[in-house]
């Protein structure tokens, strides 16, 4: 029997469903309305103190992470602090970022 090749979208889904069913808030970055910078993973998911960055690749595939891929990982591992914010003007922002 041919075993069926699974697709990277079925791959990310079931991670979805998985994290879920887990207990973590999953955001889909790859969401067709979401402007996506290059480098940007395809999934944003938290739970309680932790908050991790998927980038999904199919089980078949021998594609490794984009250059920008790594190298936004390696830029987030710098990453000390974390905050969400909702900002109305550039004023907000300098409020929040202290300049």
């Amino acid at each position: 029997m041919k075993k069926l090749k699974t697709s990277e979208k079925q791959t990310q889904s079931a991670i979805i469903e998985f994290l879920r069913w887990k207990g973590w808030t999953v955001f889909d970055l790859q969401r067709p309305k979401f402007s996506k910078g290059k480098g940007l993973p395809d999934l944003l998911a938290w739970k309680g103190k932790n908050m991790i960055f998927w980038e999904i690749k199919s089980p078949t595939t021998y594609y490794k992470a984009t250059p920008e891929q790594q190298q936004f990982f390696k830029d987030l591992e710098r990453v000390e602090k974390v905050k969400g914010a909702v900002v109305r003007s550039i004023d907000e922002v300098k409020k929040i970022l202290g300049i």
